[in-house]
């Protein structure tokens, strides 16, 4: 099941939230509704990027943990391009994928924003690109029945889930590296590939670890 959650605060790194704390009905908002909207987050001079939504086992089941990792290999730097118009952005990256579910690249995505810009030309609507390379960035989250969930942190986009252990066993993590995602569960560890999610191997540990 897809439980709706709010991981849009997010401006190369997580400290937005803090940031939205300093200001009294930004705050008040995110108690309320468990979001800042974008008129909110503009009041207090921020911009939400993006909102997800994060596999989990129904009602049962809540996000216990997550961390975002940026990760140092140059050879994985991200081609991001925005599109503005009308006073909104539409961001495309080299990690999209086509209806066929193909990753698109550097030349696919550049291809896909120049249609873009044509079709909002044809509609009167002017509209211009903003190009730039990023490190790429993952954001990771578990919720306590076991499922793990990645997302592209420059747009939101999910990745890959995957789902570990035993639900009845508390979920600890995740800690993650260029490679690994790791998490535990019960007393076991599960590492999975950061790329996909796949199992990479898991070991029982002697003891179960504590909040």
């Amino acid at each position: 099941m897809l439980f709706r959650t709010q991981l849009g605060l997010f401006a190369l790194g997580l400290v937005i939230v803090s940031t939205f704390a300093t200001t009294h009905a930004a705050a008040a908002e995110l108690r309320s509704s468990g979001m800042i909207s974008t008129a909110g987050a503009r009041r207090a001079g921020l911009e939400r990027a993006w909102a997800s939504a994060v596999r989990m086992d129904g009602g049962r089941d809540r996000l216990v943990g997550s961390t975002l990792h940026i990760t140092s290999d140059p050879q994985r730097e991200r081609r991001i391009i925005e599109v503005h118009y009308n006073n909104r952005k539409e961001i495309y990256t080299d990690t999209d994928v086509d209806r066929y579910g193909e990753v698109l690249g550097k030349d696919g995505v550049q291809k896909k924003t120049i249609a873009r810009v044509n079709d909002l030309k044809a509609q009167n609507i002017d509209a211009k690109t903003v190009e730039y390379n990023v490190p790429e960035m993952m954001f990771f989250v578990a919720s306590r029945r076991g499922f793990i969930h990645a997302m592209d942190a420059h747009t939101g986009a999910t990745r890959w889930s995957a789902r570990i252990g035993n639900p009845d066993h508390p979920t600890h993590g995740p800690a993650a590296n260029d490679k690994y995602v790791a998490v535990i569960n019960g007393n076991v560890l599960y590492v999975l590939k950061h790329d996909d999610g796949e199992l990479a191997w898991q070991k029982k540990l002697s003891y179960v670890p504590s909040a």
